[in-house]
């Protein structure tokens, strides 16, 4: 399936539905397929309630609210009434096996499921979408990561997106391009702007990419926290961003309030704050 090259803002409130409902029915029928029974009778495997242990356990992401089950692990993120992101694992052998996040956004029912590495690190994903009863597969990506664990490309029949770190271990750009080998859309990361460095102790997976914020299956993409990001659609009409990003910490260095400024006008287009439970 050729995914529509839109802004990548999140995978989770923006790409599940758009990329679902973007596919026609006779693509579904002609090409989907359920996936493993097991994975959602757990007949055959263990499925628990909460993968992600989360330090410091961030309860508020801007509007966003994070519930952890009586173990303290993440468990479900809501992004408004009528949306919400359920997370279960998926035991063999003793082993994580599988991560599965299944999206309710309104009359929407999907999931994305991870296959993990040996590493425990993710190998591949599938989407699929609930019809008529059965998990019917959208589209597969699979991951490649470098000698240090770090994400280095995400491929699928519609194209890639490469990775490029620097001498930090900072995420510094993103490119994606398409099946024909046109660039379609970069991302640019600064780490030292009108500052020192600020050490990134919240571990939050960068918002503008195509993976979950929260799951921590994807290798490490920054040591540091971002203070500029421009992003770059060149699609015509495509959209370009440009932000710089200020941040007030508690006394653990851990984010309280994140601005998100506009690196032309210098206008605050928003202010996220994070709540943590104590």
């Amino acid at each position: 399936m050729k995914k529509s090259n839109f802004k990548i803002t999140s995978l989770i409130t923006i790409a599940f539905a758009f990329a679902l409902t973007s596919c026609s029915k006779d693509y579904l029928n002609n090409t989907g397929r359920a996936s493993d029974e097991s994975l959602v009778t757990g007949t055959s495997e263990n499925i628990t309630t909460g993968p992600i242990t989360l330090s410091p356990k961030l309860s508020k992401h801007g509007e966003t609210t994070l519930t952890y089950t009586a173990l303290l692990q993440l468990s479900q993120v809501s992004y408004n009434a009528n949306n919400h992101t359920a997370y279960s694992i998926v035991n063999q052998n003793g082993k994580t096996s599988h991560i599965a996040t299944t999206y309710y956004q309104g009359n929407i029912t999907g999931r994305f499921v991870y296959q993990l590495n040996a590493q425990g690190l993710a190998a591949s994903i599938r989407a699929e979408k609930l019809y008529n009863g059965e998990w019917q597969l959208y589209w597969e990506d699979t991951y490649t990561y470098n000698a240090l664990k770090q994400l280095i490309k995400i491929s699928s029949n519609s194209g890639h997106y490469d990775f490029v770190y620097d001498a930090n271990g900072d995420l510094s750009n993103i490119k994606y391009t398409n099946w024909q080998n046109k660039l379609i859309m970069e991302t640019i990361f600064w780490y030292q702007v009108g500052g020192p460095f600020i050490a990134d102790k919240n571990r939050i997976n960068p918002e503008d990419i195509w993976v979950d914020p929260y799951l921590r299956i994807y290798g490490k993409f920054r040591n540091h926290l971002p203070k500029r990001i421009k992003h770059s659609n060149f699609n015509p009409n495509g959209e370009k961003t440009d932000y710089k990003y200020e941040y007030v910490l508690d006394a653990n260095g851990y984010i309280k309030t994140q601005k998100k400024i506009d690196a032309l006008t210098n206008v605050l287009v928003e202010t996220k704050p994070f709540e943590y439970i104590q």
